[in-house]
């Protein structure tokens, strides 16, 4: 049976690989039905690792650090979302087409998948200090 923190990272390293496979297919459907339904999955999968990391953090991080490793997390997060519409713009704007935008995507959310999968191990353990008062 998992641990907790492993359920997790399985859950999160699953979501990530099926939204980039989603994000990374969506491009070659022409369909507007098909494109709108694609899209809706991804954000699916997207949303659905959301609470799982935010709850890992918590698991991996010792109760003295949990603020600031969640503060880093939401830091992260929030700077790839800042980030990634320039970069898709300039992509865009670039190539003249989405497709090149979308597949980098995809990409992006491999190797999120492999992080989550392969970084989180084991929880951080809490530094101990002495008193030699």
């Amino acid at each position: 049976m998992a641990s907790p923190m492993n359920s997790k990272s399985i859950l999160i390293s699953t979501n990530a690989l099926l939204t980039a496979v989603v994000i990374g297919i969506l491009p070659f459907f022409h369909s507007i039905i098909f494109t709108v339904a694609l899209m809706t999955l991804a954000i699916c999968f997207i949303s659905s690792i959301t609470g799982g990391a935010w709850a890992l953090a918590g698991d991996v991080s010792p109760t003295s650090i949990k603020a600031s490793a969640s503060a880093i997390m939401s830091f992260r997060g929030y700077f790839g979302g800042a980030f990634t519409p320039v970069v898709s713009g300039m992509i865009v704007d670039t190539t003249g087409s989405y497709t090149l935008a979308f597949i980098s995507g995809g990409i992006i959310a491999r190797c999120a998948a492999l992080c989550f999968w392969g970084n989180v191990k084991k929880p951080i353990e809490a530094e101990q200090t002495s008193d030699d008062s």
